[in-house]
């Protein structure tokens, strides 16, 4: 009997959920560092929000490559996994230039960050993509072995 085993590869979490988890991290580290320097324990620079910004935006990169990996419709995870992306990162735009009062044009070097970002993640999806088809050749060649020397 095989036991169960709790590997993060078993667990299926659709983008979307991902996208506001990263989202909701965001929010929440932008409040905590409000309230301390709402006491007075820190000093709250406006456009450090640029720098969580983009932080969670990698974090969404990396769960969601994780995650592609046991995707069972690859086309389906890939369309909804870019599209998330897509919302994650205009929310993110948002919110930041809300609460540094700064457009993405104007914080050069984020906005850079955003652009090889955005350029990292699809270059990520694809090489996973490639790597699960030569896993997948592999196995069904290792089957076929398997199944000769039977």
């Amino acid at each position: 009997m095989k036991a169960a085993s709790n590997s993060v590869l078993n667990f299926h979490i659709k983008p979307w959920l991902q996208g506001l988890g990263s989202v909701s991290l965001f929010i929440l580290i932008q409040l905590c560092i409000w309230i301390l320097s709402w006491i007075g324990i820190l000093k709250f620079e406006t456009t450090d929000c640029w720098l969580y910004g983009t932080a969670m935006l990698f974090f969404y990169i990396i769960l969601n490559s994780i995650f592609f990996f046991t995707a069972e419709n690859k086309l389906l995870y890939y369309r909804n996994s870019i599209f998330t992306y897509l919302g994650t990162l205009v929310f993110i735009v948002m919110i930041c230039t809300i609460i540094s009062g700064k457009d993405v044009s104007e914080v050069e070097t984020y906005s850079w960050i955003l652009f090889v970002f955005s350029i990292v993640y699809i270059v990520f999806l694809t090489i996973i993509n490639v790597l699960r088809k030569i896993v997948e050749i592999a196995i069904r060649q290792d089957k076929k072995l398997t199944d000769e020397n039977h």
